[in-house]
């Protein structure tokens, strides 16, 4: 409402400022006029005396078309030529009334100018045009002001009732939302304008917010799990330790020292994914993927000759994406390193990238004996071990942190089942590619 008055007070003063101007510019127009025949009436006067203008004065009374009255008077006031009834005033400009049997009086603009035999001429333009003109434009104005002001009290009380209405169903989910409602989604009308994209932005939000709630909460249960037996343990080692001075106190403490180590690697592999997931878009640049990748299988090919599994690279050329280098190193090598942990009896392992379209892949692919097909989704989550892999070293985050790097670069991950377990990554193609 204050933004509407003073809308309209702008409007106000900015019509109110054009009747004025447009009635001094009639103003000025009918004084220009008036001076225009004083001076013709002066250069006659002066070309051919003071008969000639006494008789152009009475034949203008007769021809002229500009509306003018003109009267001439001598030194002693006396009217020569001209109209009637009329007391000369003083020289100079003048608004005076004449006298109208019919309207009663003329509001006029009077200019007197000084004759060089002492007289004095009188040019008057009637000024009642000027002001009916002004009233007329004046009250058009005050009828145009009072229908845009309706106009514009109902087209703010409909936008105001058209907000509510839009922007309710947004409150309703915020207030659901505080509650402790993480389920509530802002519903979309469907009309695909500002609004339904405002709620789809801030559903996507809140999809985001509810993963990285259920998140925490999964990394809190398992963290509180994963850590109560190597606690216990250190513990238990403690407890049974030998009396100071006597043997077996310094194997006991090597031993709760390494499983403390244990515990220091876990939580720096959760502080690791907690920054992989808070630094998304932050460090990206263009990479090219297969020199990442063939870089890192040459690095990890004395690695796997050593458990006699062939470590193959299929070079798809050039692929250029956006992302963080270190990132992306650290997550083939998690790859590779899943492989030699969890894939016993695989005897080949063949890492490839591919461009095609808008996407750039890279597949890791060996020929140990893969995943139980119900498992194949939760390898990826936190703290998940499959059953055969609980003799093996690790606390299950190596796949996590795949997903977590996946995920800040925009990239879609994939686990299947052929002839042993193959993990597909695709990553968008660089703009600049």
């Amino acid at each position: 409402m204050l933004t509407a008055g003073l809308l309209f007070a702008a409007m106000l003063l900015l019509g109110g400022s054009a009747v004025l101007a447009v009635y001094a510019g009639m103003v000025h127009r009918l004084d220009s006029s008036i001076i225009r025949a004083a001076d013709d009436l002066m250069a006659l006067r002066a070309r051919r005396g003071p008969a000639a203008l006494v008789e152009a004065i009475r034949q203008r009374e007769h021809v002229a078309s500009d509306s003018l009255d003109v009267a001439l008077y001598d030194r002693a006031g006396r009217l020569l030529a001209g109209r009637p009834g009329i007391v000369p005033p003083p020289e100079g400009w003048h608004d005076m009334v004449f006298p109208d049997p019919v309207e009663g009086g003329d509001p006029t603009r009077v200019l007197v100018t000084p004759t060089e035999a002492g007289g004095r001429l009188m040019i008057a333009g009637n000024r009642r045009p000027l002001l009916v003109a002004r009233s007329v434009i004046g009250w058009l104005f005050v009828v145009a002001s009072i229908i845009i002001l309706l106009l514009c009290t109902l087209m703010g009380a409909l936008l105001i009732r058209f907000l509510d209405r839009r922007l309710d169903p947004i409150t309703r989910t915020a207030n659901a939302v505080l509650a402790g409602d993480l389920g509530q989604r802002v519903p979309e009308s469907g009309a695909g304008d500002e609004f339904d994209r405002a709620a789809r932005s801030l559903n996507l939000m809140l999809d985001r917010i509810a993963g990285l709630v259920d998140n925490l909460r999964q990394v809190s249960s398992d963290l509180a799990h994963d850590l109560r037996t190597p606690l216990t343990r250190i513990r238990v080692g403690l407890e049974r330790a030998p009396a100071p001075g006597s043997g077996g106190t310094a194997e006991a403490i090597q031993a709760a020292i390494a499983q403390i180590d244990d515990v220091v690697l876990l939580f720096e592999a959760i502080l690791r994914i907690a920054e992989i997931d808070g630094s998304a878009g932050r460090t990206m640049t263009t990479l090219d993927l297969d020199v990442i990748a063939r870089d890192i299988v040459e690095t990890m090919a004395p690695a796997f000759a050593d458990q006699a599994i062939d470590l193959v690279y299929r070079s798809g050329g050039a692929c250029p994406i956006r992302g963080d280098r270190m990132q992306i190193a650290a997550l083939l090598i998690n790859l590779l390193e899943n492989v030699l942990r969890h894939a016993p009896g695989s005897y080949r392992t063949e890492v490839g990238t591919m461009r095609g379209g808008a996407q750039v892949t890279l597949t890791v692919r060996d020929t140990g004996p893969g995943v139980p097909d119900g498992q194949l989704e939760r390898i990826f989550d936190r703290f998940v071990r499959l059953d055969r892999s609980r003799s093996t070293a690790g606390h299950g985050l190596g796949l996590s942190m795949v997903r977590s790097v996946a995920q800040a670069h925009g990239a879609g991950v994939e686990a299947i089942n052929d002839d042993g377990l193959r993990v597909t990554l695709r990553f968008p193609l660089a703009a600049d590619g």
